[in-house]
Order: structure tokens, then sequence, then C-alpha cells
């Protein structure tokens, strides 16, 4: 038997196809009208470059023009849009969380379960998997899970915070603080990036150490989606590994 996950994302994409192809014949005007996918829940990787800067804006645009090569014409990419809204919302294709996971992800965010992004809140560290939820549209809203093997103590997750905060003199770093995480040793802060004086995006970075397996959770919200220091630390603290 296959793994689960896998076989969720082949039926996914088994199915985008079925309904692109079904709907290759509908007009550009009939486009315009249409809404970018609800989630990308069906993509299987996202790549980003070292060069990335923090916000997440990049990666999400990244997914979508993965998803734009699929399709070559605007009828095909029309399809493709509505596929993925509706494999989302259909019977029969819900993720099945078995890995690490938000208990209370944020509102209009759809699970990814494979993600590759080179910043990682442990920059010296190898990494297992990566995983995640992605917001609608292009708005960059994302919650990126990193697995590293190996436990993490608090000095390194401390001194990793410093590095890049040393490293993105244009981002605003918050305190470094201990944080409730499924009765795990925890600890995050915010980083605040402003354009011309006004919040362009919040995130909040949260790293967990269990015995023998740590991870990073980067929540990263753009306006008008924001949401307040508190709800975000609810939205990381309901992280856990079944």
């Amino acid at each position: 038997m296959g793994q689960p996950g896998r076989e969720w994302d082949r039926d996914c994409f088994t199915a985008s196809r079925r309904c692109l192809a079904r709907s290759s014949h509908q007009s550009s005007a009939a486009g315009r009208d249409l809404p970018q996918p609800a989630a990308l829940a069906c993509t299987r990787s996202l790549d980003v470059l070292p060069s990335t800067p923090p916000s997440l804006a990049l990666r999400k645009r990244h997914i979508l023009r993965h998803l734009a090569t699929l399709a070559t014409n605007t009828g095909e990419k029309i399809g493709l849009a509505a596929a993925l809204v509706a494999v989302l919302v259909g019977p029969g294709c819900m993720p099945l969380h078995e890995g690490p996971q938000l208990k209370d992800p944020p509102p209009g965010m759809g699970y990814i379960s494979s993600i590759l992004s080179a910043r990682k809140p442990l920059p010296d560290r190898a990494t297992t998997r990566q995983l995640g939820y992605v917001g609608a549209g292009d708005s960059g809203d994302m919650v990126v899970i990193t697995e590293y093997p190996g436990p993490t103590f608090e000095e390194e997750a401390e001194q990793a915070r410093a590095s890049y905060e040393a490293r993105y003199t244009s981002t605003e770093y918050g305190p470094f603080h201990s944080l409730d995480i499924d009765g795990q040793p925890a600890w995050g802060w915010l980083e605040t990036q402003e354009v011309r004086g006004e919040v362009a995006s919040v995130q909040l970075t949260a790293i967990v150490s269990y015995d023998d397996v740590s991870y990073s959770i980067e929540l990263t919200l753009h306006p008008p989606r924001l949401l307040g220091a508190e709800r975000m630390r609810e939205i990381v603290e309901s992280f856990y590994v079944p």
C-alpha cells in the first residue's frame, strides 16, 4: 500500500487534470471572473532560492507560476484554477494529516504536503521534510513547518534568531521568548517588515524540540489578513505531532 499523503496528492492531480480537460473550451472572457485557487493543497513542491527574502510572498508566487506552466492556453488555465478549487471542496479528496500539523490553522489556508524552502529558522541544520499551509490567491500568507533530526536547545534557537536579525536589518525582530507547544520545550519571536511606514508582513517563528526531532513553524501574514500577536501565538501553539 502506498503512503496516504502521496495517494491523496496523486488523486488530487488526477482530478485536476480531468477538470482541466473538460474546461479547456472556456473563453478568456469567462476566465477573468474566476478567482485564483482558494488553496494550493495539491501542489507537491515549492522551490525557493537561498536569496529569497524573509517574506513568503515570493514563495507563493512561485507555486502559481509553476501551475501556469501546466496549461497551454487561456481556457486550460481557467480549467486548472477551477479544478483546484473543485478538488479542495469536493468529497473524497481531503488531506490525511498523519504528520506534524496545526490543530487551529489560519482561516482560509489549505494544507500542502511538500515544500522546499532554502530559508529555514535553523540555518545550520539538515532537514528531514517541509510542509505547511497556503493562503488564498497571491497573498503570500503561509505556514511553513520544517522538520530537523535531533533535539534543539534554547541557546541554538536564540543564536539562530540573532543571526537572522543581523542579516536582515530591514526587519524588526521581537524578543526571544518561551512558547507552550505540545508540552515540549519551545521558543519563538515576531518578525515585522514595513514598507514606507506601513506594515507589509508579520511573521511568528517558533522552534519546538522533542527527544529525537525538532520542528520550526513559520506563520506569515500580510495585510489585509493580519492578526494580532496573541492570535498568531494561539495558532502556532496549536502545533502537535500525532
